[in-house]
């Protein structure tokens, strides 16, 4: 028996644009960039850039659970844990805000980086200088939501791997570390 219900992503999600302006060390208002996260979506960056307020024509300030969807370059999805305050992201993202009661925002980003969904963004990426999907292609996207329990579950699962590919990363950079003392 399927216990997945699927939909539209426009069914799921309100869609938003990221600002278009340049950034800089120094600002009145932080932004995140593509370049900010790793190719798991985990945000990593260490060097915090601005944009000037008076440059902004609008602002779309991330909110905690809010997903953001890079639509330019390399293709990816996460979920703006607040990791920053008072924040916006540029326009390489799409920001996804979830209108319905029956799909966690964690589960969606997980489901926007699946196979499934990166075969559908590959038939779908214009090329060009910097390859791109459109907001429509994006919009159009099937997904398959399964029960709250069940998204949980993959959740959680999907987070232990994040932690375990850490651990092993520490692993082998010590095991390097010790085999260069000896040469």
């Amino acid at each position: 028996m399927n216990m997945k219900n699927k939909y539209t992503l426009n069914q799921l999600c309100d869609f938003r644009f990221g600002t278009s302006t340049s950034v800089s060390p120094v600002g009145d208002v932080a932004c995140v960039q593509g370049r900010d996260f790793n190719e798991d979506g985990v945000y990593i960056n260490k060097e915090i850039q601005y944009v000037k307020e008076s440059a902004l024509k609008y602002a779309h300030y991330l909110n905690a659970g809010d997903i953001l969807f890079s639509t330019k370059g390399k293709i990816f999805s996460t979920v703006w844990q607040a990791q920053v305050p008072n924040v916006i992201a540029t326009g390489t993202f799409i920001i996804l805000s979830i209108k319905v009661n029956f799909v966690l925002p964690e589960y969606l980003s997980l489901f926007l980086n699946s196979k499934k969904a990166k075969r559908y963004f590959d038939l779908h990426t214009k090329a060009g200088t910097v390859s791109h999907i459109g907001k429509k292609d994006v919009e159009l996207l099937e997904v398959e939501i399964p029960p709250i329990e069940m998204q949980r579950t993959l959740i959680k699962a999907h987070q232990l791997l994040l932690e375990e590919k850490i651990l092993v990363h520490e692993i082998i950079s010590k095991k390097e570390k010790i085999l260069s003392g000896f040469l």
